[in-house]
């Protein structure tokens, strides 16, 4: 995949989407689609401490770029 896809690909590295869940890779912490609160690690989640709190904003922003690019 070429550097086009990115941050679609770092996203992807940190977070798992299943339907309307979505989980860290690290902690298997899960989140529903509808909460709109941050993103809940484990206490012992590494991840916590470095990576953005909102992945489904994240996401949605990374698919929003795509389709102005043209991409999507």
């Amino acid at each position: 995949m070429s550097s086009t896809y990115l941050p679609l690909q770092v996203w992807n590295h940190h977070w798992q989407l299943d339907g309307q869940r979505l989980s860290c890779r690290r902690c298997s912490g899960l989140q529903h689609v509808a909460d709109v609160a941050p993103f809940r690690h484990t206490q012992d989640c590494k991840a916590r401490r470095f990576y953005a709190q909102y992945p489904f904003r994240d996401l949605g922003a990374i698919v929003e770029q795509k389709i102005q690019d043209g991409l999507f």
